[in-house]
């Protein structure tokens, strides 16, 4: 038995490549309906960090949902062998895609600024933009809901513990998710409707200076296109889906950009800080 395998699904025929992919989407959402039912359960038991422990994986499987879906609307070949290998089982990944979802890019421009944005290891902000390196929010935010660890802030040593006003947040549905169950129910999961799915979006192309709107469109055509062969479940989440199937992100590198280190961000940072001093000199109250 080999586990972590999902890249496999490319070497198939199109037609098991969709009846895989449908068998996979319905367990990945039925996961994910799950862990978020039971992550209010445990939330009314008044047990709130295993409410957002639990509401937290059901986000990563709705994100696996649309990351195996982005795999229909990509043409086969490298860039979907890619695309599955590095995002499906990659947390940070994932978690870009669940804010993918709760984004309102008027162009597929602001997707790649964003998601290139998001993945960055550290960062420099501040009252002043610099003051303090801080690392990967994602990131950071998924483990302050799991684990303590002892990590080193800047020249100190600390331990941190899951952040207790994390846990105490909400537990409400996401977007990831609600558009995931649309999905289904609309019925556009089932394979023949996943062959008009990839019909339809391998032809086309996506630059940066595609629009929300044009994405709405296509959209649109998808789903009208599902209706006409008779295999559209539900027109009452066409509506929706037109509006929230965010854009694909096949072909944008999802994982973490290490490139900049800590001594590049303290250097900036002292550049900056030099900057502000001169000009604050200069220019006293």
């Amino acid at each position: 038995m080999r586990a972590r395998a999902i890249a496999d699904l490319s070497q198939l025929s199109d037609a098991d490549f969709y009846t895989k992919a449908s068998s996979g989407l319905r367990l990945l959402l039925t996961n994910a309906l799950n862990l978020f039912r039971e992550s209010v359960f445990t939330s009314k038991a008044g047990h709130r960090q295993g409410a957002v422990i639990l509401a937290g994986l059901a986000v990563e499987e709705a994100a696996k949902f649309h990351i195996l879906l982005d795999a229909v609307r990509c043409p086969r070949g490298p860039a979907r062998i890619s695309h599955l290998r590095r995002h499906f089982y990659d947390h940070l990944a994932r978690g870009i895609y669940a804010d993918h979802y709760d984004n309102y890019p008027s162009s597929f421009a602001d997707v790649r600024a964003w998601a290139n944005n998001s993945r960055i290891a550290l960062y420099l902000d501040g009252p002043e933009g610099f003051e303090w390196v801080f690392r990967n929010r994602i990131a950071e935010r998924r483990e302050q809901q799991l684990y303590v660890d002892y990590v080193q802030v800047e020249e100190d040593h600390q331990w941190v513990a899951p952040n207790r006003r994390l846990c105490f947040a909400p537990v409400v549905p996401t977007t990831i998710l609600a558009v995931a169950r649309a999905l289904a129910k609309a019925g556009v999961t089932e394979a023949p409707a996943l062959s008009v799915v990839a019909d339809l979006w391998r032809g086309f192309q996506i630059s940066d200076s595609t629009s929300w709107g044009e994405l709405h469109q296509k959209n649109l055509e998808v789903l009208t296109a599902i209706r006409d062969r008779g295999s559209l479940r539900s027109d009452c989440e066409v509506a929706f889906l037109c509006e929230r199937w965010a854009f694909p992100l096949v072909g944008l590198d999802l994982t973490e950009d290490t490139s900049v280190t800590i001594t590049d961000l303290r250097r900036v940072r002292d550049e900056a800080e030099a900057r502000w001093i001169a000009r604050e000199v200069g220019h006293p109250y």
